[in-house]
């Protein structure tokens, strides 16, 4: 290429092509896992854990990309603000008693919350963004089923106050049923069968 010392959009993407796949739970500290995790706005550790792979997610998801979670030529491209394939995928609905609506589907790195705390040891590294996955899967839920306003941010803040958010670990288990109780969904199902979660879906739950 032209020897100009200006990395523009034709000499990225030609590095782009040259770079490896960055694969969740790479825990090799690699300069290309800290640099997905600088570019996503992660914690910069060298670590592709769960909250790196969240903000990867995110990123894909505002970007138009299958979101896979990890990082190949494609998603590199986008990263760096080169050309890059976006995908179509059909809109998705959820069927009501009236006609259907568009589910809502938040993301836990959103800037509106990514910086909240959400901790209970006061740690400025525990964030909704970081660690807010949980409470942000049923702020999805409440919002599309209970009440738009509904964000997870409240959530969180339910989490904090029942005592369901753990020092180190995120949300417990037993977040989930007790926000479906106390928001009245009543055949609340937690299990790790899809069968078993198909027809608690067909029964009603």
């Amino acid at each position: 290429m032209t020897v100009d010392g200006i990395a523009g959009p034709q000499t990225l993407t030609a590095l782009a092509k040259t770079l490896p796949a960055v694969a969740y739970k790479d825990y090799s500290g690699s300069i290309y896992v800290k640099a997905v995790q600088a570019l996503v706005g992660a914690t910069i550790d060298g670590k592709f854990g769960n909250n790196t792979r969240a903000n990867v997610l995110a990123f894909q998801s505002t970007s138009g990309l299958e979101q896979t979670g990890c990082i190949d030529t494609n998603d590199w491209l986008a990263l760096w603000g080169c050309q890059y394939e976006k995908i179509t995928k059909p809109t998705e609905t959820v069927a009501t008693g009236t006609g259907s609506k568009q589910p809502v589907d938040y993301k836990q790195g959103d800037k509106r919350w990514s910086k909240k705390p959400y901790t209970i040891t006061g740690s400025s590294k525990q964030t909704i963004g970081s660690s807010g996955c949980g409470p942000t899967s049923m702020a999805d839920i409440m919002a599309t089923w209970i009440d738009k306003a509904i964000t997870p941010v409240e959530m969180c803040a339910y989490a904090i106050k029942q005592g369901f958010r753990t020092k180190n670990s995120g949300t417990a288990w037993a977040f989930f049923k007790s926000i479906a109780g106390a928001y009245g969904f009543s055949q609340f199902v937690q299990t790790k069968s899809m069968a078993t979660a198909k027809a608690a879906l067909k029964a009603g739950a």
